[in-house]
């Protein structure tokens, strides 16, 4: 098939980035099957309180929630650590691809860059948690791979990167002040005033969207 014969190309071309990929999916491979399924921290049990009763919580935002109860009918914890390691190697991968495609970097060096989410304990630790960080981490990471991909990214590129970064708002609510330091990007880079509008007001939508139901 064509795909896998671009697969194999892929490899072939970054052969250092998939040896290291290899080790980093047998570490979470490790602790799927040693930590059977999840692990438990004090406000997870919260975060399933909130799926229970699928109500806004007044002590965190509840889009993790949400995801947690998009994932119920699966009735299991592993389908969502196991989401949740592959948003961490994928955070990895965005930034191997970012270091290569937009600043030329060598791939020793954006294979470098990648060890520490790729290999970090704790970050492993997360990644099995049921905890908001890991989605949170992998939307931020998504919204930034898709500004700096190009140098002049197009205005419906900046509304979908808003859209990601409202989302993200409701996962963590420390990501709306994201929002002010893209739009100055947005600002210094003359990408235009149709993209920052773009950007503000598909941002805006989900975390207003939220608010109404809260």
């Amino acid at each position: 098939m064509d795909w896998i014969a671009r697969a194999g190309a892929w490899v072939k071309d970054n052969r250092l980035f998939a040896l290291v990929l290899i080790p980093a999916l047998l570490l979470r491979l490790d602790a799927e099957l040693g930590y059977r399924w999840q692990a438990w921290f004090n406000d997870s049990f919260t975060y399933m309180s909130d799926v229970i009763n699928l109500h806004p919580d007044t002590t965190r935002v509840g889009g993790y929630a949400i995801f947690l109860k998009i994932l119920e009918p699966l009735h299991s914890y592993a389908a969502v650590t196991i989401l949740q390691h592959l948003m961490g190697v994928s955070v990895g991968a965005m930034i191997y691809a970012l270091a290569r495609h937009r600043f030329g970097a060598p791939r020793w060096i954006a294979t470098l860059a990648t060890l520490p989410v790729l290999f970090d304990g704790f970050q492993v630790q997360l990644e099995h948690l049921i905890l908001s960080d890991v989605p949170f981490e992998f939307l931020v990471a998504l919204a930034t791979t898709l500004l700096l991909w190009d140098r002049t990214p197009s205005w419906w590129r900046c509304a979908l990167i808003g859209l990601i970064l409202g989302i993200a708002d409701t996962v963590r609510s420390v990501a709306l002040p994201l929002l002010a330091i893209f739009l100055v990007y947005i600002l210094l880079a003359r990408i235009g005033w149709k993209a920052l509008i773009g950007a503000l007001v598909a941002c805006l939508a989900p975390v207003l969207l939220y608010c109404t139901w809260f």
